[in-house]
């Protein structure tokens, strides 16, 4: 599940990056797409309990760790807002690997 998540995370960006290089094919994408990833990591991260439990169930690494940003939604320590919070933390790293790769096929394609 989690694996799905980070895929169609992954194409939301990339549909967006293509989106800003093709209004500006020289954009600083390290700037303007910084928010994307945050915008794109919040509306991904799962908001049904069950969903949320399927993830840590395929990565318990989700279940068992300090979120470095503190609980989800509403701040409380329940399993889910921690595991939810995780499952964000995950998806910002993922998300920057993928603008990462974007930035520097950019950079390929302006030093043609």
């Amino acid at each position: 599940m989690l694996r799905d998540i980070l895929e169609d995370a992954r194409d939301s960006l990339v549909i967006e990056i293509d989106r800003i290089l093709i209004d500006d094919p020289e954009a600083n994408l390290s700037r303007e797409a910084e928010d994307l990833v945050h915008q794109i990591a919040d509306d991904s991260v799962p908001i049904y309990y069950v969903d949320i439990v399927e993830c840590a169930r395929n990565d318990i690494n989700l279940a068992t760790t300090v979120p470095e940003l503190g609980p989800a939604f509403n701040n409380e320590s329940t399993a889910c807002n921690i595991i939810a919070a995780n499952i964000y933390e995950e998806l910002v790293s993922h998300l920057h690997g993928v603008l990462d790769e974007c930035i520097d096929k950019q950079e390929e394609k302006l030093n043609e």
